[in-house]
């Protein structure tokens, strides 16, 4: 994978990084060498309890989370929206109908989903967006996880991947082809008023390159200096050329 797509570890931790530094939830995460770069994600469907085994470790109990694909009730192989299905409305009706506090949730994924366009995760499928459960019959969004910069990988670094998104944009499912009027509809689509939409895209345009370039200096201080610098210059030329489409 290294071979392939250069740098994956290292892009993974800069996007996730970046969107912390941006107040989105996501899994922490750290880097480690080794024969190749390592991604440590720590682990949020999991929590240690006061209660202690014989030996005097705390017992970890499982935290019930499903992601959208499951929640929605479709296979793995259904996780990418096609040009005949149409998934973030019905992601909406599911958080509309069981999250705790509806608003915010679809507030959190249309953030998430912005910023998902402008690192050019393309990789970004029903079954990258989760749910935790809270009680017997209410959730809330899980922390981002995969952020990852499938944009940079065009051929000229690394393999080629796709440029179809895993969710459609407005009425667009390929990441070039986003325009202005797909944020309106997918504003609309998860209920955010347009000018409140329209400040988080402002935000975003404003705060994301400081957000990645942190989270390269982040990296440098694990010994990913000159790599960090390198791939962040990388992911922001794409998120420039896409800040365009943000109208």
């Amino acid at each position: 994978t290294s071979d392939r797509f250069p740098c994956l570890a290292l892009n993974e931790y800069l996007c996730m990084k970046a969107a912390s530094f941006l107040g989105i939830a996501a899994a922490e995460v750290s880097l480690l060498r080794a024969a190749h770069p390592l991604l440590v994600v720590e682990r949020f469907d999991r929590v240690a309890t006061e209660t202690r085994t014989a030996a005097g470790l705390r017992v970890i109990e499982r935290v019930h989370q499903e992601d959208a694909c499951q929640a929605l009730g479709h296979c793995s192989d259904e996780k990418y929206e096609s040009s005949s299905s149409v998934y973030v409305p019905r992601v909406v009706n599911l958080l509309v109908s069981y999250a705790e506090r509806p608003a915010e949730a679809l507030r959190e994924l249309h953030g998430l989903m912005l910023y998902n366009y402008l690192i050019g995760n393309c990789d970004a499928h029903l079954k990258n967006y989760s749910l935790v459960w809270t009680g017997s019959s209410s959730v809330r969004l899980a922390p981002a996880y995969d952020l990852v910069s499938t944009a940079v990988y065009d051929g000229r670094f690394g393999a080629k991947l796709s440029r179809s998104m895993g969710l459609r944009v407005g009425e667009h499912l390929n990441i070039d082809k986003v325009n202005a009027n797909d944020f309106d509809l997918l504003a609309k689509e998860l209920r955010q008023p347009a000018w409140q939409a329209a400040d988080e895209r402002a935000r975003l345009r404003h705060e994301l390159p400081d957000a990645l370039r942190r989270a390269a200096e982040h990296a440098a201080s694990s010994g990913f200096g000159e790599e960090a610098d390198v791939l962040a210059d990388r992911i922001l030329f794409g998120v420039k050329v896409r800040m365009k489409a943000f109208g």
